[in-house]
């Protein structure tokens, strides 16, 4: 008994040694513990940088001063330790490392590249169908049809000049007659022809209107012309007078009313002085000219309308004088043509002077067969022959 009591009695501080022989051990051990537990808290933070040591129950965490509150929010919010006391942060001046700042930069990059590129894609396609559209209008132009009948009289002075074509002979003389018996044979320039192909026919209302507009044409309007395009009817021009334009603008409104397409308009003239009104009476007078019945003064129903149309040019310049010639062809003796010719300048004379001209501006005078325009050998040259002039004076 005496000996166990001896030995419980060193039993005590032996085992006080030893547990203080163990200490160290044991909290070593706990502090890598915690040590190791921080670093893989930083770790999971992508922050590097920072350094762990462990001394006695307090962590030490180091690095730069910038990553301070990063690093301790880490390691204290462990779910192993939750004392905040056992962690301590020091300052070593360093500057963080590029990783935790290529993880900010790196998520914008990464947007931003798809997005560009996506939005050429979006814009092209519109384009090709834009142009697929622009380039199919075209294609209705094709369809328009060659015309059958084309054919125009341009007036310049005396003459008439006839081009295009038309579809038919029968056709062509409507329109050859129409400008002779307007001007005069020698007056007609005929340049029209026939389309070929076009099937034999019967004259068409259309060329029936254009024979109307060039015989209208003739005797109100000075320099013009008058288009026919199928059945379409254009006129352009300046009339002799306002009174001749407004006749020949009505027949081109009649045209439309019988089936043509009709445009254009022929123009009132500014008022003549004496040079523009003998131009004027020259070119109206040389055209077809005032005719009369064989050895007769009766004026013919289309010379009247011409000297309607002087009448009109002579009453714009008040006050002129005019001097009424008459000629013969050399056909009967000197003495009875120069009978005639007197005869017929006093007729046309007193026409006018009812058409409101004063007498008192008007002489007439007969020149029988004696001033001939040219050689009487011919039926169309004693035809020209036979005529009535106007001189103005003072032109």
């Amino acid at each position: 008994m005496r000996q166990c009591k001896r030995c419980c009695l060193w039993a005590a501080p032996l085992a006080l040694l030893l547990g203080l022989l163990f200490l160290p051990f044991a909290k070593g051990s706990v502090d890598r513990a915690l040590s190791s537990r921080a670093r893989a808290a930083l770790a999971t933070r992508n922050l590097t940088g920072v350094n762990v040591s462990s001394n006695w129950g307090k962590v030490t965490l180091r690095g730069p001063g910038s990553l301070k509150a990063t690093a301790l929010a880490a390691a204290i919010g462990m779910k192993h330790h939750k004392d905040a006391q056992s962690f301590v942060y020091v300052d070593d001046g360093s500057t963080p490392e590029t990783t935790v700042a290529s993880t900010t930069t790196g998520a914008p990059t990464t947007i931003a590249a798809p997005t560009t590129t996506a939005a050429p894609a979006t814009t092209a396609a519109p384009a090709t169908t834009v142009a697929a559209t622009t380039t199919a209008a075209p294609a209705t132009t094709t369809t328009i049809a060659p015309a059958s009948l084309d054919a125009s009289a341009d007036i310049a002075a005396k003459k008439v000049t006839l081009t295009g074509f038309v579809a038919n002979d029968a056709e062509r003389k409507t329109i050859v007659d129409a400008a002779t018996a307007a001007f005069g044979a020698a007056n007609v320039v005929d340049q029209l022809t026939i389309k070929a192909g076009t099937p034999a026919g019967g004259v068409d209302a259309a060329v029936a209107q254009l024979a109307k507009v060039i015989d209208v044409f003739g005797a109100k309007v000075d320099t013009g012309k008058a288009r026919l395009i199928d059945t379409a009817l254009t006129a352009s021009g300046t009339g002799f007078t306002k009174q001749a334009a407004d006749e020949a603008n009505a027949v081109l409104t009649a045209a439309g009313g019988a089936g043509v397409k009709e445009s254009g308009t022929v123009a009132a003239p500014p008022p003549p002085d004496a040079a523009t009104l003998q131009a004027r009476l020259a070119n109206l007078l040389g055209r077809s000219g005032i005719n009369f019945a064989s050895g007769s003064v009766e004026i013919n129903a289309e010379s009247a309308g011409i000297l309607d149309t002087a009448s009109e040019s002579i009453l714009q310049v008040p006050g002129v004088k005019i001097e009424v010639g008459g000629h013969t062809d050399n056909v009967g003796s000197a003495a009875s043509n120069q009978s005639l010719s007197e005869r017929r300048a006093n007729a046309v004379l007193n026409y006018i002077v009812g058409k409101g001209v004063p007498a008192d501006q008007l002489t007439a005078v007969g020149f029988g067969d004696t001033q001939p325009i040219v050689a009487n050998d011919t039926e169309e040259g004693r035809a020209q022959n036979r005529r009535i002039e106007f001189k103005v004076q003072g032109s």
